[in-house]
């Protein structure tokens, strides 16, 4: 059977040079690696196995479908299925989330917090984008991505990253769940409902 790292691979037009106007910031990978470290690192294509040789800078941005990739090798290595995966990216957000910006965001509303999310999420991604609007049962939010970036098990990864977010809140009982994907020709939107505050 493949590996989670390898389907997506197959899966890219491009290989690794796939999507090359959306970037991720380093952060997230040094974040990832302090939290599921990657040692099986001969089964990496070569690309990957420099950011584990030598992490990026937190500021330094590197293409997303690597910071994917390496999502993904972490989620082989360490045995992450959907929830666990999803467990991994909640703690991900809570470590770019720790000490003095722990304490300001527990002051905010997750509505509000929510709401604010895009233009945080411009500080960490380019090329893909978020929204998010009143719903009747809370907060609908939107990513919206190239068709083929993110694999399944990435998308419902950001269930955890909101949820993540919904913890550091002035109401971390709230909860995030996944409520579509829609695919549109070149992009897709992942839809998720936060609510229960």
């Amino acid at each position: 059977m493949a590996s989670k790292l390898d389907e997506y691979l197959d899966s890219l037009p491009s290989g690794l040079n796939s999507f090359e106007l959306c970037r991720a910031k380093g952060s997230l990978v040094r974040t990832s690696f302090a939290l599921a470290p990657l040692r099986a690192v001969e089964r990496l294509p070569l690309a990957l196995r420099a950011y584990v040789a030598t992490p990026p800078l937190a500021t330094q941005w590197i293409p997303e479908t690597h910071y994917v990739a390496l999502s993904l090798a972490a989620a082989d290595e360490h045995g992450f299925e959907r929830e666990q995966f999803r467990e991994f990216w909640r703690r991900v957000m809570h470590g770019l989330t720790d000490g003095m910006y722990s304490t300001l965001l527990g002051l905010v509303h997750p509505e509000t917090l929510i709401k604010t999310t895009a233009t945080r999420w411009a500080h960490f991604h380019e090329g893909t984008t978020v929204s998010a609007t009143r719903a009747d049962a809370g907060v609908a939010v939107h990513f919206e991505f190239a068709t083929g970036l993110f694999p399944e098990l990435i998308v419902e990864g950001y269930a955890g990253v909101l949820q993540g977010l919904i913890d550091r809140s002035r109401k971390p009982e709230g909860r995030a769940t996944r409520s579509g994907l829609t695919v549109r020709g070149a992009r897709t939107v992942a839809s998720y409902l936060l609510n229960g505050w």
